[in-house]
């Protein structure tokens, strides 16, 4: 039943469907082709990993097709990793045992590769970051004993390509790697080595790319300084366990017990030990993983569907943790039941696994897509006619035609929300203000300016008018958006007009 949901779903990735922050990857990857620099000329709160997927993707084929193939292999590739951490946890052993090894991971990986495509398929940012920690993981499966330089390049990469997707995969990888350590020893050579490896490789290529001072000037300070302390205080969000359950519990009942079933299964490794600092060690980081992934998920301060997303990898280590324990209890009556319940358990959990209406959802996308296409050729021909670099679209995230016009829109704030126009970014303020004041030809979809709707919306009743220019009168517009052409130049910029709105 997982196997056959899960072509379904590849089957519906594969013809590209998006979500409303897609389109917003998308214009900042064209802006990168067109020669501007993401945040300082585009700017969104995400690392450059999707951004640079989006701009290879417009690059090779002229549209996102190729953005949609590698969501596609993204969740093809999910099990088959799930699968490998869990047959390389040991060398082989019991007939019996291995074939029951696989059949739990093949399962076991298509109900998280089905969790993960559900809230945050259709080109959304964690699964791409969590195919790259869940490889993480299960490059850590082996014994850390025998870990070498090659090893820790290896993980340097995948935690490279993980975090470059997504920061606060890094509390993830964090996580996975306390769960499969032995010793507190191996969590400096399987995560604080290849992350300080994988950091010094991220900050050359954001050098060697050009990114680097405004991700330092401008994305670090607002995501450091203002995102994540939205909501509740920073370290409550790591005992979100909760809120955690219900989601799984909302994809599939029988599934987040078989993930609470996983992280009590790990008080089995203590079974026969009698060390004392060794037991110590293993609860701590038991507890600590568990809080690392529920903080993982609460860094932004929302807890929106996606963000669900960034515990898959960590719930994928507990998985493989669970599998060493059956290997080196196999013999006792035990972990033999135990594989029973969790079998009767997966087999439940696939049975109840959700089955959206893909033939309708595409076809909706595919209607917005449409619409946006018409829009975007609109905007590409009025600017290419009249001899325009660039317009201003105002309005906020969703299916806009800045993820498909060739031409850029102007930025920084090329969509815009009420929080990034609060007094406490009076940086964002002035530029938005500039950005009005630079602009010709205006898509105006809705007003998200906070206090500056009042004088940018007095400024475009007096400056800008919806009659076409005359070099762009022969062209059709749509009905979607109001289209304003300037006429007139203000004597004094924006920003001096209106100075009780910037502080």
């Amino acid at each position: 039943m997982g196997i056959l949901s899960l072509w379904s779903r590849l089957l519906y990735e594969w013809q590209g469907p998006f979500t409303i922050d897609s389109p917003i990857y998308w214009a900042v990857g064209r802006g990168i082709l067109n020669g501007l620099t993401p945040y300082r000329d585009l700017f969104e709160t995400k690392p450059p990993g999707i951004f640079v997927l989006s701009s290879l993707s417009l690059w090779v084929g002229g549209d996102m097709r190729l953005g949609a193939m590698l969501q596609t292999l993204t969740f093809a590739f999910m099990p088959l990793v799930v699968i490998a951490g869990a047959m390389r946890t040991h060398s082989r052993g019991h007939r019996g045992l291995e074939c029951t090894i696989f059949l739990a991971a093949v399962a076991f990986g298509c109900l998280l590769t089905l969790y993960s495509a559900e809230r945050s398929g259709e080109f959304q940012v964690e699964s791409f970051g969590a195919l790259f920690i869940t490889a993480y993981a299960a490059f850590l499966a082996k014994n850390h004993a025998s870990w070498n330089i090659r090893h820790m390049l290896i993980a340097s990469f995948l935690l490279y390509c993980g975090v470059g997707i997504k920061e606060p995969f890094i509390l993830t990888a964090l996580a996975c790697s306390l769960s499969l350590a032995e010793h507190p020893r191996d969590v400096l050579r399987t995560f604080l080595v290849p992350s300080i490896i994988a950091g010094v490789a991220g900050v050359v290529t954001l050098a060697l790319l050009g990114w680097l001072e405004p991700y330092v000037d401008l994305y670090l300070p607002e995501m450091l300084g203002r995102h994540i302390q939205e909501g509740s205080p920073l370290w409550k969000r790591g005992f979100f366990f909760e809120g955690t359950f219900k989601d799984i519990r909302a994809f599939a009942p029988a599934f987040s017990f078989l993930i609470v079933g996983l992280a009590a299964a790990f008080i089995l490794r203590l079974h026969g030990n009698r060390k004392i600092k060794r037991a110590l060690f293993l609860l701590t980081a038991l507890a600590l993983s568990l809080y690392l992934l529920m903080l993982s998920i609460g860094t932004g301060g929302h807890f929106w569907n996606h963000h669900y997303v960034f515990a898959i990898p960590g719930y994928a280590a507990l998985f493989i943790v669970f599998v060493r324990t059956l290997r080196t209890h196999w013999h006792r009556l035990a972990p033999r039941f135990g594989v029973v319940v969790f079998a009767v358990i997966t087999l439940s959990a696939s049975m109840h696994i959700p089955t959206p209406e893909y033939t309708s959802m595409i076809g909706r996308l595919q209607n917005d897509g449409e619409r946006m296409q018409a829009a975007a050729d609109y905007i590409d021909n009025v600017l290419d006619t009249c001899d325009i670099d660039r317009y201003l679209f105002l309005g906020g995230n969703g299916s806009h035609p800045y993820g498909l016009t060739t031409h850029s829109p102007i930025g920084p704030l090329f969509l815009q929300y009420d929080e990034w126009l609060k007094s406490d970014r009076p940086e964002f303020r002035e530029k938005m203000l500039e950005q009005v004041d630079s602009s010709f030809f205006i898509v105006k979809d809705s007003m998200n300016m906070n206090w500056l709707n009042v004088p940018i919306g007095r400024h475009l009743a007096q400056y800008f008018t919806t009659t076409p220019w005359p070099c762009a009168a022969g062209i059709l517009q749509d009905g979607r958006y109001e289209y304003l052409f300037r006429y007139a130049q203000p004597s004094f910029p924006l920003s001096e007009t209106a100075p009780n709105f910037l502080y």
